[in-house]
């Protein structure tokens, strides 16, 4: 759970970087010159992990001999038991679930929402689609929509996580209407999507 958080928070904001390189290099060819690769990989690679950090506490693995769809991976369990991802107690804290909500919210949601409408905006040339300078210019748009686009749809599980921000856990996952619930499995799937298919 953690690295896919990490890899989708880091797959975020290597676009609006891509966003903001593509600005630079149009408008301001001087800054651009002196971008740092090393540096910006450091700084996306420890922002992620920083915004991510919380998933290593909001879970747990219990062990069970029970027959079910789950393995023992990596051996955490005796023998004969299986291992089980549950929430952890953390998670039902009021102020963690609402530290991690609001996180993901302004992380995730709003400031790459902001970010990549005003970069795109800045990019756009009405000459695009036609001039082949603008290839590399192009692309970027077309993976930082599909990236607004897949935004778009985790807000609706995330906004039902701040609706019920108060309900405990058992209420939170038992009183889950059933469109609720595709939404989550719709919204994780795409926030594996957008890497896969990047140009």
């Amino acid at each position: 759970m953690f690295t896919t958080c990490v890899g989708s928070t880091g797959s975020s904001f290597c676009i609006i970087i891509l966003c903001a390189e593509r600005y630079l290099l149009v408008s301001h060819p001087d800054k651009h010159r002196r971008i740092n690769t090393r540096r910006v990989v450091l700084v996306v690679s420890i922002f992620s992990i920083l915004t991510s950090i919380f998933v290593l506490f909001e879970f747990e693995i219990i062990c069970h001999g029970q027959e079910s769809a789950h393995e023992n991976f990596l051996g955490v369990c005796p023998e004969g038991k299986k291992a089980y991802l549950i929430y952890s107690k953390l998670r039902s804290h009021l102020g963690f679930r609402l530290f991690t909500t609001l996180s993901m919210l302004i992380f995730n949601q709003i400031l790459p929402f902001i970010i990549t409408l005003l970069l795109n905006y800045k990019n756009y040339r009405s000459d695009l689609l036609t001039n082949p300078d603008y290839i590399l210019t192009k692309k970027t748009i077309i993976a930082s929509f599909l990236l607004l686009v897949t935004n778009l749809v985790q807000m609706v599980p995330l906004s039902y996580e701040i609706y019920t921000i108060t309900s405990d856990l058992q209420t939170f996952h038992f009183n889950m209407p059933e469109w609720i619930l595709k939404s989550y499995q719709i919204s994780h799937f795409l926030a594996m999507l957008p890497p896969a298919l990047y140009p």
